[in-house]
């Protein structure tokens, strides 16, 4: 009896430390993104409401980096979807550019020249839109082949010569319903094509991380679009712990709203228009599970195959048994099956047949294989529909 209870007491004296190393202080810092140093991690995932820092950590990383290992040995590129955003940031000599917190901090001077942001004269930040930039991006010609060269960094026994870093961050990665248009493109596409222009095949170097990549939003719930077709991964809304994505060299957080939070919150001159219980700023949005297919419901057939894309078949999807969705799985698929969803592509263009599956999606006359067939598609959908 008493070693039981010993056991027990043990037991709730772990699970106590447990939730208080989860607990957070009101802002996020930097300190656990520089403990993944060496652990394969490059790409940083962040969904928390506005106000604790996602943004603020992710150039502050760059700051860091740069005080440290000199300015002209970082790099750090800033992507927002609209050009409206980053004109605004860079607006009346970049005012709003960076937070004032980080520039009482570490006593940043700040100047602005086109597109690049300076401190005391060396470049800080390089801005870039994403929405309507995908040519762009293409003609940009950002690479520098000796930049992250192992050669110039490692000596001949492998020892670090010099470390160089590459910071890139995408923030506010959703766009708000309504916003979209359709010669906007795929914003997941355009900061892929910025992606390259950066860091075209340079090379992981087992030494240390000199690749930071942040992807900031503000809610869990519709980040799909974005996780699904870059990492494989659909968050669970409910889940506050740190995913991490080991084979895509990813963490995903979705950072937890905390008491201590709330209250400063609650405690603004905002609080009395803030909707706390819809607001998706600070309460998790669920999706309509109904649609997904029940586990033991078969799918036989397919009776057509949905292209969103002539070559990316990420942006593929085979309808199965005439209501059944799931995401391209390299199905055999006989050529009367294919229905382009886009004009100028590859396969023949009808539009009733596209006007049929936009009718049929918005009276929810389809099911879904999965979660992240649902997502995807979901996505494909609203881009297709602006």
């Amino acid at each position: 009896m008493e070693k039981e209870l010993r056991q027990l007491i043990n037991n709730r004296n772990r699970a106590e430390e447990v939730e208080k190393k989860k607990e957070l202080d009101l802002y996020l810092n930097t300190n656990h993104i520089f403990s993944y140093n060496n652990k394969g991690i490059t790409d940083f995932i962040y969904t928390a409401v506005r106000g604790v820092g996602k943004s603020v950590i992710s150039v502050e990383t760059a700051i860091i980096l740069k005080r440290k290992y000199g300015y002209e040995n970082v790099k750090c590129f800033y992507f927002r979807l609209k050009d409206q955003s980053i004109k605004a940031m860079i607006a009346n000599h970049a005012r709003l550019a960076v937070d004032p917190y980080l520039v009482h901090k570490y006593d940043l001077e700040i100047t602005c020249k086109n597109n690049i942001v300076y401190d005391h004269g060396k470049e800080l930040i390089e801005f870039y839109p994403l929405v309507a930039a995908g040519s762009k991006g293409k003609g940009v010609n950002l690479y520098d082949c000796t930049f992250l060269d192992p050669k110039e960094l490692l000596n001949e026994d492998g020892s670090i010569k010099k470390k160089r870093f590459i910071v890139t961050i995408w923030d506010e990665f959703l766009m708000a319903e309504g916003v979209e248009t359709r010669s906007v493109g795929d914003p997941v596409s355009q900061y892929l094509i910025y992606k390259e222009a950066i860091l075209r095949d340079a090379q992981r170097l087992p030494q240390y991380n000199a690749v930071y990549n942040f992807l900031l939003a503000n809610n869990v719930s519709e980040c799909a679009a974005v996780t699904g077709a870059l990492y494989n991964y659909i968050p669970d809304p409910k889940n506050y712990n740190r995913v991490f994505l080991t084979r895509k060299h990813a963490m995903f957080w979705n950072v937890p709203i905390t008491e201590k939070y709330n209250k400063k919150r609650k405690n603004s001159y905002n609080s009395n228009i803030i909707d706390y219980a819809n607001d998706p700023n600070y309460s998790a949005l669920h999706k309509d599970l109904s649609l997904i297919k029940p586990r033991k419901t078969r799918i036989r057939k397919v009776t057509s195959l949905l292209k969103f894309d002539n070559i990316d078949k990420n942006k593929w999807f085979c309808i199965y048994d005439g209501k059944y969705i799931r995401k391209y799985h390299n199905e055999c698929i006989k050529k009367d099956l294919i229905i382009a969803m886009y004009r100028h592509m590859d396969d023949i263009f009808i539009q009733e047949l596209v006007n049929e599956i936009i009718e049929a999606y918005d009276v929810n006359a389809y099911y879904y294989a999965d979660l992240m067939s649902m997502s995807l598609f979901t996505a494909q959908m609203k881009l297709l529909k602006k």
